[in-house]
């Protein structure tokens, strides 16, 4: 059976893919010729096309810290309510991240980032002090 903490990270690579269908879908409304074509140059985007970027990558750059400690929770078999609650505390400031950025919202997107900064050091916290 999957552990709550797999959960939210399946549940955060499905965020990603959400993205990557947003950015996608950007492209190819927006700049159809150069999107479905080789891309051999860079292409100027809009305001949200930059967003979309940025975004993408902030989940990408998340998940590389992430993915790693809650699969070494895993493997050491570690679950408990630290790690529990740093997993919900990533995958809530994720949920919430996403659109605080697409939509521009200032000094809210930092702190639910740091949220989820936070959530991670948690389920770091729980693996580096497993005994």
């Amino acid at each position: 059976m999957m552990s709550y903490e797999l959960w939210v990270l399946a549940l955060n690579a499905v965020i990603l893919l959400v993205l990557y269908g947003l950015q996608g879908a950007d492209t190819v409304l927006n700049a159809p010729a150069w999107g479905l074509g080789a891309r051999d140059g860079p292409r100027e985007g809009s305001v949200f096309t930059g967003r979309a970027r940025r975004t993408v990558a902030n989940q990408i750059e998340a998940l590389a810290v992430f993915a790693p400690l809650v699969l070494i929770a895993h493997v050491l078999e570690i679950s408990n309510t630290m790690t529990i609650w740093g997993a919900g505390l990533f995958l809530g400031a994720r949920i919430f991240y996403v659109p605080a950025y697409l939509l521009g919202i200032p000094y809210l997107r930092t702190l639910i980032w740091g949220a989820g900064v936070a959530g991670s050091v948690m389920v770091a916290w729980a693996v580096l002090t497993a005994g």
